[in-house]
């Protein structure tokens, strides 16, 4: 009986060595910038005592690439709006921008939120690099199991092979995550911005390396530690809900909206399409609220000459708008 507990023991061994092996052969995409600010967390109301975290999930449309366009003035303007915020997730963001944005919340007495960022398109020594972040109010845990991470997915086929044109102009989709602990418990966070190009099949795909990925972490995370693994996807997944990507993810995760209807996101002009998530692991959270953010609402505090009204905005949603094209997602979760 020895001999086999024995063997048992090591086969687990050599499992969790493998598992942590890919771990780290996959994160060669990670890029960490940590703002470390004085907090203030009482400036603003914190959620309901029947929800334990906030979340929101932003594609700011940052720039084009390396094309720095926003300023984060009144990004963090339309952030405050949401009391009680613990984690954001952005999309089409540059480091600069993610450090002053963390910077402005401060300055506009929100409280401190570390940040970290993660590239998918170098540019130059500038700070200029482009990609996702995220800002916590809590720390962003640093351990070797639990830091921060960033996973290639696999890449759309180059060229469209609708439009014949680029996929994706040198961007690397990538899976990001960290780990923060809110209100004493633990979360795995994690953020993604699929592809827009190669249609369903480059995105199912990508959430298929997602889940993955996302399973293989729990699998090292339950084997070293008592308390459960508990994820929440968020991000601009290019996708409607019951279909492609949106199909797999949530044979893994809970959408959060549920099946409320409406909930559109894109484009922040005239919304017809909701293609930003968040997901809660099942068995996890409990979605207490979730909502999107009125593109009046947007339109209002960004306070842009000659804008009064959403339709005032660019017809061509790829336009480099002068508000972000995409309305930002909020939701109150619980941990079951």
């Amino acid at each position: 009986m020895r001999t086999k507990t024995n063997r048992q023991v090591i086969g687990k061994v050599v499992v969790l060595g493998l598992l942590l092996s890919l771990l780290v052969s996959t994160s060669l995409f990670q890029e960490t910038i940590n703002a470390q600010i004085s907090t203030q967390l009482n400036t603003f109301p914190t959620p309901p005592p029947t929800s334990d975290l906030k979340v929101m999930t932003w594609n700011i449309l940052g720039g084009r690439g390396c094309t720095l366009y926003r300023h984060m003035e009144k990004v963090a303007d339309a952030i405050m709006k949401h009391e009680g915020l613990d984690v954001i997730a952005l999309q089409e963001v540059h480091r600069a921008q993610a450090s002053e944005l963390a910077r402005q919340l401060k300055k506009k007495g929100f409280g401190e939120f570390d940040t970290h960022f993660f590239t998918m398109k170098e540019c130059d020594d500038s700070g200029k690099d482009f990609g996702l972040a995220f800002l916590s109010r809590t720390p962003i845990l640093t351990s070797f199991l639990l830091k921060p991470r960033a996973y290639p997915l696999p890449h759309a086929p180059d060229p469209n092979p609708n439009t014949k044109n680029p996929c994706d102009r040198g961007l690397k989709r990538i899976l990001a995550a960290i780990t923060t602990r809110v209100r004493g418990t633990t979360v795995r966070v994690y953020n993604t911005h699929l592809t827009a190009c190669g249609g369903t099949s480059a995105q199912r795909r990508q959430a298929d390396a997602i889940i993955r990925l996302i399973k293989i972490e729990e699998g090292v995370y339950e084997f070293f530690f008592e308390s459960s693994f508990r994820p929440i996807l968020m991000g601009d997944m290019n996708a409607p809900p019951s279909r492609g990507a949106h199909s797999i993810l949530t044979e893994r995760f809970i959408d959060a909206w549920g099946n409320r209807g409406g909930g559109l996101t894109f484009p922040t002009r005239d919304p017809d399409a909701r293609i930003d998530y968040i997901f809660v692991g099942r068995g996890d959270f409990r979605v207490d609220d979730i909502r999107v953010t009125s593109n009046q609402s947007l339109v209002n505090t960004f306070n842009i000459p000659g804008i009064n009204k959403p339709e005032d905005l660019p017809k061509d949603p790829d336009a480099l708008q002068p508000i972000p094209d995409h309305l930002p997602v909020t939701a109150l979760l619980s941990f079951d």
